[in-house]
């Protein structure tokens, strides 16, 4: 009788400080004590079905936790708005009064708040959070031409409660809580606003020059920061820039309910003077159009794609084929370069303020919807600045922050920390000190004392590191080419991936690989580093590697020789479509690879695997009604604990009843032959406690933002997906390290507030590597292995 082999007790994930240890040392935080201490409990399994079982437990916890805390906890907001002093008991009733009556266009009510006596406007309107962007700026500036000693009113007070960046994100944080308000009167358009939103601006025919000024609190990645800049006088001006770097391939669009937002809006508004060195087109050659579709339900979405469509094949120049492209997050038409790919995102939105606060970047919040530029309040701040503000939601999307900020850094924009994060993490760090003054049975440094001195710490980190290279080329160059000090070349400059920068070992920090790794934002110290690597290669101390960028958000890059992933002369529809071809083929070949492995430990499997399995993950068509039909339907292989598939499934079609549409399991189990019984089936089904599944994604499912049950189990699947995508060798089934530690963060309830969460940030060890795979070896072979001592802390 086949048994499961045996496995070291406790596989527990490794721990987050990683086999190189953190040289400089973290504080431990509550939340890193709670966490270390669950990681330190699991309990013992003897078997992968056992640890299994506790994932799939985890993750039914996890999705419970999030449904919870999505139906009845806020998200935590940004810091309250500042206590001012009162003047008199007046004071507060006056203020409150005025922000309840403001409604309609905001500029119409900048007269009344006006009207309030001057010593006690300016410290009032500091106060309403939920006054909109427009009104205040403008009162800022009346203030300002009849001379009023702002400068007198801000000693009263702390910093940021006259800070208008402090303002302005208590504002975006209400505003991201707030639904059903009129979303346009919080909005900034370009037609009506600018000279209000940009008050340091010269506007003329053809353009508006914008001079910036300092910017307080701890800025980085702002090398090429420029401290002028010019953007378009009018949404005229707009228009024309925009059909020319768009090559008017959206000539006839019924733009009722779609609005292009991210980086060719940005580029257009930008996009001056051909001769402008701050902002070229050139920057914005190989942008995608991004467009986004609000304010309709998802039958009419699918409508409004195919008109999108049919307006971008009669665009194109005659005899020009074209075809779509679905994966799991957008739809993007294809013609040949050098013409403008057409992205959709597949995600419902209810106006265009709600598209910008699903946006990362502050810079990237500008949008156009056929007669008008918006702008949100952020985003027309960060034009101004030149800068998008830091928060916690930044850290929470690190996987597809990070390439955005490095390129937009590229695009001369960088990050700041507003003064409330620096002030509240040296306060934070005192009262833990204070708490955590009893000594601990792990005696770990306490953090550094400032944000500028994280950055100084990763800048000697990018001195040792380009020191090593150094050290390296001169001894290769002296054993093999018997180079002298006095006649040896000059050292190649070293060539880095940004993933490197999470590692100590400097040994590997010249490997070349992608750029914005996933780790560039996992914590503070891993940001400076990547920091202090671009800052190098500004100064041209070396070269970070710019890997292959997936045309597809959320999906794994091409490798370098897969023509399809590079927007270039060298693009061909079919060479496109025999790369996606080749791509489901190499899932179904690795797929195919891992039952062979598991089979002969386990009895799993068939003597056979035929076509009857199937892997579709990025599907391409013709036509709108061929990409969304059943046949076409996204299909992923998964290796699930069953209790989980039974719970995902159930969630989903709860959802789907609800809002009337039909019912199915996204999930099935893949089979390829019957079983003469369903005691033999239910044995030969799993795999160490694991199911194979498919996720299969038809029409009705594509889209996010249906229902929030749908998202969280989604989101899930796509940590069992991320766990297992890079497995390629015999009998690999799931990275159980990154899978659990993922689970761990997603169902982790932050407490506190957003600059408590941002301390905790700001102190956690620098994530190293490490994996813990299970591969299906005998108990004999486990014992005395290497992986096995691995296993076992030893």
């Amino acid at each position: 009788m086949e048994q499961e082999p045996n496995l070291i007790p406790n596989p527990a994930p490794v721990p987050l400080q990683g086999e190189g240890g953190n040289p400089r040392g973290v504080e431990e935080s509550p939340q890193h004590r709670e966490e270390e201490t669950q990681r330190e409990n699991l309990p013992t399994f003897a078997t992968c079905t056992e640890y299994s079982e506790y994932v799939g437990d985890l993750a039914k916890r996890t999705l419970e936790t999030r449904l919870e805390v999505a139906a009845g906890s806020p998200s935590p907001h940004l810091p309250t708005s500042p206590s001012v002093e009162s003047v008199a008991s007046l004071f507060d009733v006056v203020s409150v009064a005025v922000e309840n009556a403001i409604k309609g266009d905001p500029v119409d009510h900048v007269k009344a708040i006006l009207a309030l006596p001057p010593s006690i406007l300016y410290r009032a309107m500091w106060k309403w959070s939920k006054l909109p962007y427009v009104a205040i700026r403008e009162a800022i500036s009346r203030q300002s031409a009849a001379n009023s000693s702002e400068k007198d009113l801000k000693d009263k007070g702390s910093p940021s409660a006259y800070d208008i960046d402090e303002w302005i994100m208590r504002n975006d944080s209400w505003l991201c809580e707030e639904k059903g308000l009129s979303w346009s009167e919080f909005m900034v358009r370009l037609s009506k606003h600018a000279d209000i939103v940009f008050p340091n601006s010269i506007v003329t025919r053809t353009k508006r020059t914008i001079e910036r000024s300092p910017c307080s609190g701890f800025t980085v990645l702002d090398q090429k920061r420029a401290t002028r800049i010019q953007v378009q006088p009018s949404t005229e001006c707009f228009e024309e820039t925009f059909v020319e770097m768009t090559g008017g391939i959206l000539a006839g669009l019924n733009w009722d309910n779609v609005l292009v937002a991210g980086g060719i809006a940005l580029g257009a508004l930008l996009c001056v003077d051909a001769r402008d060195t701050v902002a070229t087109p050139k920057w914005w050659e190989n942008s995608d159009i991004d467009i986004f579709i609000h304010g309709l339900t998802q039958h009419d979405a699918v409508e409004k794609i195919n008109h999108i469509f049919k307006v971008f094949k009669s665009n194109l120049p005659p005899n020009t084929p074209a075809f779509a492209v679905r994966n799991s997050r957008t739809i993007t038409f294809y013609a040949k370069y050098p013409i403008r790919r057409l992205q959709i995102i597949l995600k419902l939105y209810e106006n265009p303020s709600d598209v910008f606060m699903g946006f990362d970047l502050d810079i990237c919040k500008v949008g156009w919807d056929g007669k008008e530029v918006w702008l949100s309040p952020v985003g027309a701040r960060a034009i101004e600045t030149g800068y998008s503000i830091f928060t916690m939601a930044m850290a929470r999307r690190a996987h597809s922050s990070a390439n955005r900020i490095l390129k937009y850094a590229n695009k001369g924009y960088g990050v700041r920390f507003l003064p409330s994060y620096n002030d509240s993490f040296a306060e934070t760090q005192s009262k833990r000190v204070a708490a955590d003054a009893v000594p601990t049975i792990r005696q770990i440094p306490p953090p550094l004392s400032t944000l500028e001195a994280y950055i100084t710490e990763a800048r000697g980190w990018r001195g040792r590191l380009l020191h090593a290279h150094q050290r390296r080329s001169n001894m290769f160059g002296h054993l093999y080419h018997g180079y002298m000090p006095t006649n040896a070349p000059a050292a190649p400059t070293p060539v880095i991936g940004h993933y490197s920068a999470s590692l100590d070992d400097l040994k590997n920090l010249t490997k070349g690989l992608p750029s914005g790794g996933k780790y560039c934002l996992s914590d503070f110290g891993s940001f400076m580093r990547h920091v202090a690597i671009w800052e190098a290669e500004m100064a041209g101390q070396l070269v970070v590697q710019k890997g292959p960028e997936s045309p597809y958000p959320g999906e794994t890059a091409p490798q370098e020789s897969d023509k399809w992933g590079a927007w270039n002369e060298d693009f061909t529809m079919l060479g496109f479509m025999d790369q996606v071809d080749t791509r489901n083929l190499n899932e179904f070949t690795r797929l195919h690879n891992t039952i062979r492995g598991v089979r002969a430990g386990t009895g799993f499997g068939l003597p056979y695997l035929g076509e009857q399995l199937s892997v579709r993950s990025i599907a391409y068509a013709h036509s709108i009604e061929d990409l969304l039909s059943p046949t076409e339907d996204l299909q992923t292989p998964l290796w699930l604990p069953p209790a989980f598939v039974v719970l995902a499934n159930e969630t989903v079609r709860s959802a789907l009843q609800e809002l009337g549409l039909p019912v199915i399991d996204m999930l099935t189990v893949a089979r390829t032959r019957k079983w003469p019984d369903e005691q033999s089936r239910s044995k030969k089904d799993h795999a160490f406690g694991l199911q194979l599944v498919y996720w299969r994604v038809p029409v009705d499912l594509m889209w996010e933002g249906i229902d929030n049950r749908i998202e969280e189990v989604f989101a899930i699947l796509r940590i069992f997906r991320g766990a297992q995508r890079e497995l390629h060798s015999f009998g690999n089934l799931i990275d159980y390290d990154s899978l659990t530690r993922a689970l761990f963060e997603r169902g982790r309830r932050r407490g506190g507030s957003e600059l408590e969460q941002f301390y905790d940030w700001v102190v956690k060890p620098t994530v190293h590597g490490g994996v813990c795979v299970f591969h299906p070896i005998s108990a004999k072979a486990a014992k005395g292995s290497g992986y096995a001592r691995r296993l076992a802390g030893m």
